[in-house]
């Protein structure tokens, strides 16, 4: 709760200098590759939380991997709340910051997740369908949609949708479970 809490103050900071030198798509497409680089790297958070490694050995790693691919802004940013030994709430930052961004500009992430890679026609039918599933649900009619695919053969057909905190799961897996939990719960048969 308090790594968010300064999370969200600091990408704040980030998003207000951002905003007042017209980069914040910049730093937005920096921040996603950061979280990207946190999400597949485990040990790199890791030495990022780590108060065994000193704050200058993890301003160099940093500089070492970012350094020709983000904004100069962010790399200061990173630098200084490093220097301030806060470099284990990084990612918090960066996540954070994507949220802002994202409610600034009204923005909704959904996530679709498939058992195999969808063509160009359903995306689209899919975006409609979903844009008309928000208007009436949440009442957001003028929103855009970050569509986010994810692929998972478990699922078998069909697909789920995710946003924010609705969900619609017609997957064939689901339907079979609950065909099953019917079975199960049948009060006729005898066992």
């Amino acid at each position: 709760m308090v790594a968010e809490r300064i999370g969200q103050r600091y990408a704040k900071a980030i998003m207000d200098l951002a905003i007042q030198k017209g980069i914040d798509k910049q730093v937005l497409d920096d921040m996603e590759l950061f979280r990207s680089v946190c999400m597949e790297n485990r040990e790199f958070v890791l030495m990022l939380r780590s108060p065994l490694i000193q704050g200058d050995k993890k301003k160099q790693i940093l500089q070492s991997l970012f350094q020709d691919k983000m904004n100069p802004l962010v790399m200061e940013a990173f630098a200084l709340i490093t220097h301030k030994n806060r470099s284990s709430v990084l990612a918090t930052i960066g996540e954070e910051y994507i949220q802002l961004y994202r409610r600034l500009h009204n923005i909704t992430e959904v996530q679709v997740i498939t058992a195999g890679p969808v063509s160009e026609a359903t995306r689209s039918s899919l975006l409609t369908k979903i844009q008309e599933l928000l208007a009436r649900q949440a009442g957001k009619s003028n929103t855009t949609i970050s569509l986010v695919e994810k692929i998972d053969p478990t699922l078998i057909g069909g697909f789920i949708l995710k946003a924010g905190d609705l969900q619609y799961d017609q997957s064939f897996s689901e339907s079979l479970r609950r065909l099953s939990q019917q079975f199960n719960s049948n009060p006729y048969i005898k066992n």
